[in-house]
């Protein structure tokens, strides 16, 4: 491998070997510690070098969920698109979890929203009936 700026060999086992040089340098720093005196947030320099780390692991992409009718067709009979309930990229735990939760309940709204499950394709056959209750007073 080599220096800096010099890039792996264009093989699988080059790029293994890259992988695994850059492995061993991240454990290094996570068990000796980073720069400047640690990986906790007393660094002799005083940069929080623990809460840089922690800020970083708790970097959190978009996301959705999806919900999927069994009766929402189209006039051509084919399924639509499923309902989607998304949420943003955020950091820190806290922020990830509410953006879910958060999500849920409009995933909720949409499940409330969908037809229920008894999809029976075509017209009801047969003759209209009409019924009528009558209440009858115990004496």
């Amino acid at each position: 491998m080599g220096g800096p700026g010099q890039s792996p060999q264009p093989t699988l086992d080059g790029i293994a070997q890259e992988v695994g040089r850059i492995e061993g340098k991240i454990s290094k720093m996570l068990s000796d510690g980073l720069p400047g005196g640690g990986a906790g947030g007393g660094a002799p320099d005083g940069f929080p070098w623990g809460q840089l780390i922690e800020f970083l692991l708790s970097i959190d992409g978009p996301g959705g969920y999806e919900l999927q009718g069994p009766c929402d067709r189209g006039p051509d009979g084919e399924l639509l698109p499923p309902r989607r309930a998304e949420w943003g990229a955020s950091t820190g735990l806290e922020r990830n979890i509410l953006k879910r939760v958060d999500a849920l309940a409009e995933l909720i709204q949409h499940h409330k929203d969908l037809r229920q499950p008894i999809c029976t394709p075509g017209r009801a056959v047969g003759q209209p009936v009409t019924v009528t209750f009558q209440e009858i007073e115990e004496a």
